[in-house]
């Protein structure tokens, strides 16, 4: 008998809000990096070399191309100000890959059992090489850390019902054909 996990559309869902949110922060660190701090840094420097006068800063603002330029009310960005800017679209930018490659590989690996055992993507656990089983976060969240020893090899899988519904299911045959239960 094959078992085959259905992917937690809710999860996914979730990682899609994370991912669209991070990719809007780093193009909104990236607007203000790129075009809005040195814009407002060079009306305040417009305004500094018309030493505040609004009858000469205003046509000069005009032909800098602001439209509408009134007296700028706060202070010039720092260099520091701006390298944050570039500092937070690269942390956001990276994070939003890192979890769109995490949340893609969960997407393309399939997780499932059969009579000879378990297999997550290309990894293949048969029943005899499972040596425990970590059932201490199952009631509470859903997940639970196999045991496996292949080759001499010691490694562990872990199932989770979040992201895949359906590994109850798994874990139970794993009881059922290991004998192991927590």
């Amino acid at each position: 008998m094959t078992i085959t996990t259905q992917v937690n559309k809710n999860w996914y869902i979730r990682m899609f809000i994370i991912i669209v949110a991070l990719f809007v922060f780093a193009l909104w660190a990236l607007y203000d990096g790129a075009y809005a701090y040195p814009r407002h840094n060079q009306l305040v420097d417009l305004w500094k070399d018309h030493d505040g006068n609004l009858d000469t800063f205003t046509p000069a603002a005009e032909e800098a191309g602001f439209s509408d330029p009134e007296r700028p009310t706060a202070k010039a960005y720092s260099s520091a100000d701006l390298m944050m800017q570039w500092i937070m679209l690269g942390f956001s930018a990276l994070l939003g890959l890192w979890i769109l490659v995490f949340t893609a590989g969960k997407f393309l690996r399939k997780l499932g059992a059969d009579d000879q055992g378990v297999h997550w993507g290309s990894l293949h656990v048969p029943y005899t090489a499972i040596t425990d089983i970590n059932r201490a976060k199952w009631d509470s969240k859903g997940i639970a850390v196999l045991h496996y020893s292949i080759d001499g090899k010691d490694d562990t899988l872990t199932l989770d019902d979040w992201h895949y519904r359906g590994a109850d299911q798994i874990l139970e045959a794993i009881e059922r054909h290991t004998g192991i239960v927590d």
